[in-house]
């Protein structure tokens, strides 16, 4: 408990702001020099204004509002599936005769199947 406190105490006496804060002041700062960078794409891209009619449109957001506002229907779908996508087992597949001295590469031969790495 008593380095939990002392590290609070350091926080303070630090005065740090707030990491959604932090986060929000450097994507700000970070499209206002984009301004005066030398690639006219850089300075194009950095003032990108989408059209008032696909605000709707998550793939077009201007992407400085992506850290504060709500996730889009994709992210929500894939944070639900994220379990689901670590369980699925390696792309096994029958081993093959046919050219029997052709190299296999990076592919592993056990138990008479190729699993293959990638």
């Amino acid at each position: 408990m008593h380095q939990d406190s002392c590290r609070r105490a350091v926080v303070d006496d630090l005065d740090l702001e707030p990491i959604s804060m932090y986060l929000q002041s450097a994507s700000v700062h970070h499209f206002e020099n984009t301004a005066r960078h030398e690639n006219p794409l850089i300075v194009a891209a950095g003032n990108y204004i989408p059209d008032p009619a696909d605000r709707l449109e998550s793939s077009r957001r201007r992407p400085k509002h992506v850290i504060t506002d709500p996730p889009d229907p994709l992210t929500v779908l894939l944070a639900l599936l994220a379990p689901v996508i670590v369980l699925v087992e390696p792309l096994v597949l029958p081993l093959h005769h046919s050219h029997p001295a052709e190299p296999h590469g990076y592919e592993d031969i056990h138990d008479g199947y190729e699993y293959i790495h990638g």
